[in-house]
């Protein structure tokens, strides 16, 4: 599940972690937090990223997470000159690959800014394909 960052709650992602689903959102610029691991290569850096930690947060969002270890990804994207920090509960996958989830869901927000916009749809009477296509 791909989260955007206005929509993180801790405890909300805690649920989702224990029902085994995995999570790439971005970190608030808040987020206090402890490096546990920090996982470096120059092979890391060719491909945009800065740093891949495991952290655990601190504060209140330690206990609304239940104080299990998260993943930090630092991406910095050439194409804009901006650094982001993804954040999942996924220790396995790839850092690249992390930021690259992320950035796939961002060409769907762009999709659905374009069907408000343009086509003026607000909602979407059905959730079928059909429907939306009909819709559409």
């Amino acid at each position: 599940m791909v989260v955007d960052r206005g929509y993180v709650d801790y405890s909300w992602l805690g649920d989702l972690d224990s029902r085994g689903c995995y999570f790439v959102t971005r970190s608030k610029v808040n987020m206090m937090y402890k490096v546990i691991k920090s996982y470096q290569s120059e092979a890391l850096m060719e491909k945009g990223i800065l740093k891949d930690e495991l952290i655990e947060l601190s504060g209140a969002a330690c206990n609304k997470y239940n104080g299990k270890p998260l993943r930090l990804v630092h991406f910095w994207d050439s194409t804009t000159g901006n650094e982001y920090h993804f954040l999942t509960n996924n220790t396995k996958w790839k850092a690249s690959l992390v930021a690259n989830i992320y950035k796939q869901r961002w060409h769907i927000e762009v999709f659905f800014k374009h069907l408000k916009q343009r086509l003026k749809v607000s909602t979407f009477i059905g959730t079928s394909e059909n429907a939306v296509m009909i819709q559409i």
